[in-house]
């Protein structure tokens, strides 16, 4: 799960809620300063609310999306060039629906009223030269585990992957993420593949 960009659409948006609205006038007789005071803790509590119905919405529309992840695996089948060798890679990434992780309730603050239960995720790759099965294996968060603190490992699991060619170091990259999912808690990960099918892994914290 990956964190959520605001677009220009909305930036605009919270630019023009966020303009205070001028006091009005004193009645004959009235403190104005009292008035003005006032209106403008009104004007600051109808913010707070609009932040949070927009980061409400934000996050309901990050749950939904991890629910149908559940049932939509990625699938990648490509063939490349790296150094005058045509190589072939196919990933697959999917959910293994096996209710392992339970995040506490603490991480989604005033959203959800109790522990939140979701699955890990693999993400299978196999690698051809010439024909010839290079690399063909499983990667699970737990491949990445020992790099982590045990908190971060007892929550964290695999994002879906994005797949780079670089010809000058002669390999492939499969970069993903670990996250606390629903959260923008993650730690980038970068997996280093080259064409005889050996793994290389880099933590970007």
């Amino acid at each position: 799960m990956k964190p959520f960009a605001i677009t220009l659409t909305v930036c605009c948006w919270l630019l023009f809620a966020c303009k205070p609205a001028a006091p009005p006038a004193a009645a004959p007789g009235t403190d104005s300063l009292a008035i003005s005071k006032d209106s403008l803790q009104e004007t600051d509590e109808n913010e707070n609310e609009d932040l949070a119905d927009f980061e409400k919405e934000e996050f309901e529309a990050g749950m939904q999306a991890l629910l149908k992840s559940y049932d939509t695996p990625i699938q990648i089948d490509t063939s490349l060039v790296l150094d005058e060798d045509s190589v072939r890679l196919r990933l697959k990434y999917f959910c293994l629906k096996d209710s392992a992780i339970r995040i506490p309730k603490s991480f989604f603050e005033r959203f959800l009223t109790k522990d939140f239960i979701t699955h890990n995720f693999a993400c299978s790759v196999h690698l051809e030269n010439k024909g010839q099965v290079m690399l063909d294996t499983t990667i699970t968060a737990d491949y990445f585990r020992q790099y982590f603190d045990k908190d971060f490992r007892a929550f964290a699991v695999l994002s879906d992957p994005w797949l780079a060619v670089v010809p000058e170091e002669h390999l492939l990259k499969i970069e993903m993420v670990m996250i606390v999912p629903l959260t923008e808690i993650v730690i980038f990960i970068v997996i280093k593949v080259n064409k005889d099918g050996k793994i290389e892994v880099v933590v970007k914290e």
